[in-house]
């Protein structure tokens, strides 16, 4: 653990799994959109407190109208996530407003961190 200079604990870690990437966005393990409120309650508060990126100067934003901060936020609208091979990211299914400045996440992580992850 480390402690960044606002005082806040930091990890890095690492979880291994037995299936890919590609697997685990297409099973929808890995998730980067808003939930629904009323299906995934617990959820979607999660992801509105701790996934939701705000641009600052770190990310040199807010950026302009059109363009991106250097974190890539808002994302682009996306009907389905794929790998990009010119950027070397992953390219998230984005289809309302909101989806645009979620950090991807594991759900059943978040779930039980209860902290912001990426």
């Amino acid at each position: 653990v480390e402690f960044q200079n606002r005082g806040a604990a930091h990890t890095h870690g690492v979880y291994w799994t037995t299936k890919s990437i590609e697997e685990m966005i297409n099973n929808n393990t890995i998730r980067s959109d808003v939930p629904d409120p009323n299906l995934e309650p617990e959820l979607y508060q999660m992801v509105m407190t701790y996934q939701i990126h705000t641009c600052n100067a770190k990310c040199n934003g807010p950026a302009p109208t059109g363009e991106r901060c250097k974190k890539g936020f808002p994302r682009p609208y996306s009907p389905r996530t794929y790998y990009d091979h010119q950027s070397f990211r992953y390219t998230y299914r984005c289809i309302n407003p909101l989806d645009r400045w979620v950090v991807p996440y594991h759900a059943p992580t978040l779930l039980i961190w209860k902290a912001h992850m990426n």
